[in-house]
């Protein structure tokens, strides 16, 4: 889904996207509706997959993959290619989103950003640019991306506390 321009404030959702974790879009699921409640456009990863991947032949996967980001280790060529092929698309999407569409971002720093790069990029972007990075610091961050935070949380409840007294009611619009 293409973003277009907005009448409300976006907040662009940061954090780890591993497929087989429930828990890397449940707190997405989790928090969307408390930031829409306060007026903010959510700008899920999750949710624009997808469509990034529009046109890739996602979902046409060769026997035994069940999810295209598993062809990052595949044995033939033209498969770790064509994970490359999603993967860029992806990164050049996420990194337009955040510059260009995001307000501030939220972070869900979990042990897995560790060894992610997602998850770093957009922090340093939003830092670089001068948006708000707002994370919630499950494990231990990296001293970049700690410097890249305008303020950490120790859990969702805090975040959400803040954003209320922050922003109030429909305080992103």
């Amino acid at each position: 889904m293409p973003i277009t321009k907005r009448a409300r404030t976006a907040v662009y959702l940061a954090g780890r996207m591993d497929p087989n974790d429930p828990m890397d879009a449940k707190w997405r699921k989790d928090l969307t509706p408390f930031l829409e409640n306060l007026g903010f456009e959510v700008l899920d990863p999750y949710f624009f997959e997808p469509d990034q991947l529009a046109g890739l032949k996602a979902g046409r996967l060769p026997k035994g993959y069940k999810h295209w980001t598993e062809l990052r280790d595949a044995s033939e060529p033209h498969l770790v290619e064509r994970f490359l092929r999603y993967m860029r698309r992806i990164i050049k999407f996420d990194i337009k989103t955040v510059k260009n569409d995001a307000d501030y971002l939220i972070v869900r720093w979990s042990e897995g950003c560790k060894s992610g790069a997602g998850t770093h990029a957009e922090i340093t972007i939003a830092f670089d640019i001068g948006k708000p990075v707002y994370v919630v610091e499950e494990a231990k961050m990296p001293s970049w991306a700690r410097a890249c935070a305008e303020k950490v949380f120790k859990n969702f409840d805090e975040l959400r506390a803040f954003m209320t007294d922050e922003f109030g009611v429909n305080g992103g619009e």
